[in-house]
């Protein structure tokens, strides 16, 4: 189960607070949600503070995201690791 809450920052930027598990159907939810969001011509911060675990295409979505120039914000020690990224 994942939890997405959208947070606007200013006029420019949306924090996406993701909470759970990354897996499965949700994977598709968040590319929907992130799609609307960058389709809108707002930048994307997320938030992984709370995000317990991520399968291998939850993985490859944050890797996307990050790539398209989401900023990476709070992960845990785990989810960065997951990542490839430093905490």
């Amino acid at each position: 189960m994942l939890r997405i809450t959208s947070q606007p920052i200013g006029t420019r930027e949306t924090r996406l607070v993701l909470e759970g598990r990354l897996v499965g159907e949700a994977v598709a939810e968040l590319r929907r949600v992130s799609r609307e969001i960058s389709g809108q011509g707002r930048r994307i911060a997320l938030d992984l503070v709370s995000l317990r675990y991520a399968d291998a295409a939850g993985i490859r979505l944050l890797r996307e995201l990050i790539d398209d120039s989401a900023e990476l914000e709070r992960a845990s020690a785990f989810v960065s690791a997951l990542l490839g990224e430093t905490p």
